[in-house]
């Protein structure tokens, strides 16, 4: 797995408007989503199963949740959880502060049921700022979802 550092140096620049763009990446995991949700539904459980998060500090700023995420290389995010729904096993939330070159990022996390098991989704739509390679953006948020993913499955692994 590449480092996110590496991955944020390696974005070219490249001319055009912004645009606006989405991601999603989902999973199959062979567990009941009752148990893929007490695992990854926490707001800031994702330090527990997404390998290039060290650290998620939850916090509260006018009574709103937020999220502060370090990762190996020492970036940080902040995000604000904007809406939760536990009976249907997802959450919807902002990044109010990041490294990648996005604006008006919204992420949904969603747990499902899939036959006998779990499909887990993961997307988001933001802007690419002009003067960003669109592309290069989107293979990295990408990324960053499928290592997330795939740490998930990992740790629910039998």
């Amino acid at each position: 797995m590449r480092s996110f550092g590496l991955v944020l140096v390696t974005l070219v620049a490249a001319t055009g408007a912004a645009r606006a763009t989405e991601v999603e990446r989902s999973i199959t995991i062979a567990r009941p989503p009752a148990e893929v949700w007490a695992l990854a539904g926490p707001f800031c459980a994702i330090a527990r199963w997404h390998p290039a998060i060290v650290r998620c500090e939850p916090l509260t700023f006018d009574g709103k949740p937020y999220r502060r995420l370090t990762t190996r290389t020492e970036d940080a995010f902040l995000e604000r959880e904007i809406e939760r729904d536990e009976a249907g096993t997802s959450y919807r939330y902002a990044t109010e502060r990041s490294p990648l070159p996005v604006a008006d990022h919204r992420s949904t996390f969603r747990v499902e049921p899939a036959g006998q098991g779990t499909r887990v989704v993961w997307r988001s739509d933001f802007t690419v700022p002009a003067g960003k390679d669109e592309k290069a953006v989107e293979a990295t948020i990408a990324g960053i979802y499928e290592a997330g993913l795939q740490g998930l499955a990992a740790r629910l692994a039998p």
